[in-house]
């Protein structure tokens, strides 16, 4: 998952100090920088072959992610010919002047000895693939929310608790009371950048994988369609 990874979130994390002695100005925060790039591994110029019919909220589409994942299937297919090997076939005549049904047969004829069976049976295959992806996709989804947000969370908590201590001491802690108020509206905002860009990225991973999810249940249709007795 080194790549989804990536993707997801930094390493980089942000220190925050804690005042707990009067200060004459506030602890400056380093704030958190998400990295989310990806080096392709698939052609880069193969975008899907159809908009994905369920809407996922607020993501977009990420061609590097979906190349990630196209590899993923590729780590994982079969020893002979089958889906994904048809499935290639099918994207690569995807802007070739031809209607779904030549391109269907056109794909598998391109590989000899396959048989419409053989990639009506093995797609499922490389669906558990993609869906084992999503679960390690959640997973780290899970870690960097503990890390990130709930860390910042108990950090307020303390300091809560410090200033709570420090509003019935003397007036020269005023500045450190102060000092602690401002840290907490740092870490505060950090949590909500740090919201905004787990949504974010889990809404990308998931309008992708069902960009890629979709593309696959509508070319099993068109094979269904052109060899509707075959099992």
């Amino acid at each position: 998952m080194s790549g989804l990874k990536t993707f997801f979130f930094g390493e980089k994390k942000s220190n925050t100090v804690v005042a707990t002695q009067p200060m004459s100005a506030p602890t400056t925060v380093v704030p958190v920088i998400p990295v989310q790039t990806f080096t392709p591994t698939f052609n880069p110029n193969l975008t899907p072959l159809n908009t994905p019919t369920v809407a996922v909220m607020g993501g977009v589409y990420d061609q590097g992610l979906y190349n990630e994942l196209i590899e993923k299937m590729k780590a994982a297919n079969l020893p002979e010919n089958d889906f994904l090997e048809f499935f290639l076939s099918v994207r690569g005549m995807a802007n070739l002047p031809m209607d779904d049904r030549t391109r269907v047969m056109a794909a598998l004829a391109a590989h000899v000895g396959m048989e419409a069976k053989q990639i009506l049976n093995t797609w499922n295959h490389y669906i558990d693939i993609l869906n084992t992806a999503k679960k390690e996709f959640v997973q780290l989804k899970d870690t960097q929310t503990a890390n990130e947000i709930k860390t910042r969370q108990s950090q307020i908590e303390i300091i809560n608790r410090k200033n709570s201590d420090i509003h019935e001491q003397i007036k020269q802690l005023t500045n450190t009371m102060n000092a602690n108020s401002d840290t907490i509206s740092k870490i505060s905002q950090e949590i909500s950048e740090q919201q905004s860009t787990i949504a974010a990225a889990e809404a990308t991973f998931n309008k992708t994988w069902q960009t890629l999810v979709d593309e696959i249940t509508t070319t099993i249709t068109r094979v269904q369609a052109v060899y509707p007795t075959t099992k």
